[in-house]
């Protein structure tokens, strides 16, 4: 990420703290959109049940994008792709040339794929630096050659994520591998870790709801090694890799208190929302429609008072509990002197 796009990132936060402390005065748009654009997925995880979606008439279309940029304007800062597997939309070039003509702050693309479409991958990169965006890319990877293949539930997927991660490196691209920790990839943590460390950067760990539609699959004491053994091995290669790694040593204190309080206070609404395939406008993955960009205004749906007792049930700690690097991150700027705490502490 570039420091520019850090530093903008950091102001949009600095915004949101002081209008806090001044009881909410202004209405500020999150200036982060997670945007889950289709639920059509050529891969076969064994955790997320998504690739069995097989109607995709009730999707995002390019108009509802469209649309939703219009409404937010300039407070668009970081917009992020995700599904199903991005690569499978259609519309996308057209799509991030219209969000550049009308968001004029919007900064910095990312977007996780599984890398089973390898050409598509670079076109869309390639699309993304056409627009003078900043980027990252995430390519998902759970575990060596045998592991991934079975938790992904496709053969040959493996080569293809060395492959795709190699391709877009030497094409100067900000790519690194995402991991998702669980039961199946304890072994690979522990004994390849170390040696993928500089290239694994994005990390997750299998939660009790949302996509993780196979619970049994969550153990926790597994997990929580995994990520004390994460956290003695991270490498923290740049900047912006200090938030990832202070959301690591967070995730371990979050498994150790079995997942039922926040570590730090979620600041979802304020900072970011999740759009999910149908347009529907949630805080996160997690939580209830507040809205939905088919028929509702963005403003209206982030200053709804629906919007505000979701808010308020955020505070006082009665939302579903999660600790995501897809919301983690804005929860650390917003709270950075706690988050500082963690960050010099031992992990639990």
């Amino acid at each position: 990420m570039k420091i520019s796009t850090i530093a903008f990132i950091i102001w949009c936060n600095v915004k949101i703290w002081a209008n806090k402390l001044m009881g909410g005065r202004f209405k500020i748009l999150p200036y982060k959109v997670l945007i889950n654009l289709t639920n059509n997925c050529n891969s076969r995880c064994d955790f997320c049940d998504i690739w069995k979606v097989k109607d995709f008439s009730k999707e995002i279309t390019l108009d509802d994008t469209v649309n939703l940029f219009d409404q937010m304007g300039s407070s668009l800062v970081w917009l992020a792709l995700s599904g199903g597997e991005v690569t499978l939309v259609k519309y996308l070039d057209e799509m991030l040339s219209e969000a550049k003509k009308r968001c004029k702050n919007l900064k910095i693309i990312t977007f996780t794929t599984n890398a089973l479409l390898p050409k598509k991958v670079v076109e869309l990169t390639e699309q993304v630096k056409k627009n003078g965006f900043d980027l990252m890319v995430t390519i998902s990877l759970d575990g060596d050659e045998e592991v991934h293949d079975k938790v992904r539930g496709v053969k040959g997927n493996y080569k293809k994520c060395i492959e795709l991660y190699d391709t877009l490196k030497a094409k100067g691209v900000n790519v690194n591998f995402g991991i998702t920790v669980g039961d199946t990839n304890e072994s690979y943590i522990r004994n390849e870790y170390q040696k993928m460390k500089h290239s694994i950067k994005a990390i997750t760990f299998v939660h009790d709801g949302g996509i993780y539609l196979k619970n049994n699959l969550v153990n926790t004491f597994s997990i929580l090694d995994s990520m004390r053994h994460i956290v003695k091995q991270y490498s923290i290669d740049s900047i912006s890799e200090i938030v990832e790694f202070i959301h690591i040593k967070i995730s371990t204190h979050f498994i150790d208190k079995n997942k039922t309080t926040n570590i730090l206070p979620c600041e979802v609404i304020n900072t970011s929302i999740h759009i999910m395939e149908d347009g529907a406008v949630r805080p996160c993955m997690f939580m209830a429609e507040m809205g939905n960009i088919k028929s509702d205004n963005i403003n209206d749906i982030v200053f709804s008072n629906l919007a505000d007792d979701l808010k308020k049930q955020i505070k006082k700690d009665k939302c579903p509990h999660c600790w995501m690097n897809c919301y983690s991150p804005y929860s650390i700027m917003q709270h950075p002197f706690k988050s500082i705490k963690y960050l010099i502490s031992k992990p639990a």
